[in-house]
């Protein structure tokens, strides 16, 4: 099928476009705009944040500081959780080394996400989809767009990539590499469940808390996070010492080969 020869309206012509506008992007946007860039964010999707929203990836891994508790890490990235705190999505006592990470609520993130790009400024386009870059030469001139209105081109001095697939380095004809598949979960959101519950039951059975997973998390410093600083954050791929999923797979009621806890 040869599809006949068309002229694409020039949306706009700016400084700098941002493709994906998860925290990478939105936070690449909100600097170029606060610089004095004229700037348009384009996200495929329809919410803001990526993978820490519309993902429901609602924990921010505390890489501020170092091991010795000296923060290294500001700017943006700080203000974004500060901003969190100062609504109650976030605990504010997130400042410590011995936080591992920061649990928040998507739904706070989007709307905070949303209203600093608004004030820096920042044009957003959302459900776009980036069909082509715009190449003279080895040079990046635009991109090309699909949007509800149809097909559009964006001309831009600057082109910022953060797609999850590297969309703009693709198109613009850069060299990857493939690795095939890979695995992936679905993240969920549970109302209605009692911590104090929880963390009781672990008190009374502290050996079948995992302190060593991605991060390394005694249960003493897990403790004192959540009466301390408000903060519920066990180690990602936790849960496996559990006796209760432990007893699942001696019943046969958890499909051992299949499910997180294999040993």
């Amino acid at each position: 099928y040869t599809e006949a020869a068309r002229q694409i309206p020039i949306y706009d012509e700016v400084d700098v476009v941002v493709a994906g506008a998860g925290l990478a992007g939105c936070c690449a946007a909100l600097k170029a705009a606060r610089d004095g860039a004229k700037v348009i964010l384009i996200e495929r999707e329809g919410i803001l944040g990526g993978v820490a929203t519309a993902g429901l990836m609602t924990s921010i891994s505390n890489f501020f500081f170092k091991k010795d508790g000296t923060q290294v890490v500001r700017g943006i990235a700080e203000e974004i959780v500060d901003c969190l705190a100062e609504t109650g999505a976030a605990s504010d006592k997130w400042k410590n080394v011995e936080v591992p990470c920061i649990p928040n609520n998507s739904e706070a993130m989007q709307e905070c996400l949303f209203n600093k790009l608004v004030d820096a400024g920042v044009r957003i386009l959302i459900h776009t989809f980036v069909a082509d870059v715009i190449m003279e030469g080895n040079s990046a001139k635009g991109v090309i767009v699909e949007t509800k209105m149809g097909r559009m081109a964006i001309m831009a001095k600057v082109l910022i990539d953060s797609t999850g697939d590297a969309d703009l380095a693709y198109h613009a004809g850069a060299e990857y590499e493939y690795y095939g598949n890979d695995s992936c979960s679905t993240l969920f959101e549970m109302a209605n469940v009692d911590l104090d519950k929880v963390m009781k039951y672990y008190e009374e059975h502290p050996d079948e808390f995992d302190e060593n997973k991605d991060v390394s998390l005694p249960f003493e410093i897990f403790r004192k996070n959540y009466y301390e600083r408000g903060i519920f954050h066990t180690p990602h791929g936790g849960g496996k010492k559990l006796s209760i999923i432990q007893d699942a797979i001696k019943e046969g009621k958890w499909w051992h080969a299949k499910g997180t806890a294999t040993k």
